[in-house]
């Protein structure tokens, strides 16, 4: 996948996220939620570091390392819809 693509990928997955949110309901739907948490969660592996009062620092360490900076950031994206949306239900 090229950089250029990631903003499609990025905008295809919260597609499926908003479909599924009226297609499905309950267990299944809160299954497919925490599947998307765990596999960004393990591609990312954040480490959130507080700075006080000045902000938050996000250090990478999963196999995103080895990846560019841009695929990061869009799976980041993903984690952080995925849980978003996990906790609503």
């Amino acid at each position: 996948m090229s950089a250029d693509e990631l903003p499609i990928f990025v905008h295809g997955v919260h597609n499926l996220c908003t479909i599924s949110s009226v297609v499905f309901d309950g267990l299944l739907l809160q299954s497919i939620y925490e599947i998307l948490t765990s596999i960004s969660t393990f591609i990312v592996f954040p480490r959130v570091i507080p700075l006080g009062l000045d902000g938050i620092v996000v250090v990478t360490e999963g196999p995103c390392r080895v990846l560019p900076m841009r695929i990061c950031f869009g799976v980041y994206s993903v984690l952080l819809n995925a849980v978003a949306r996990f906790l609503k239900l």
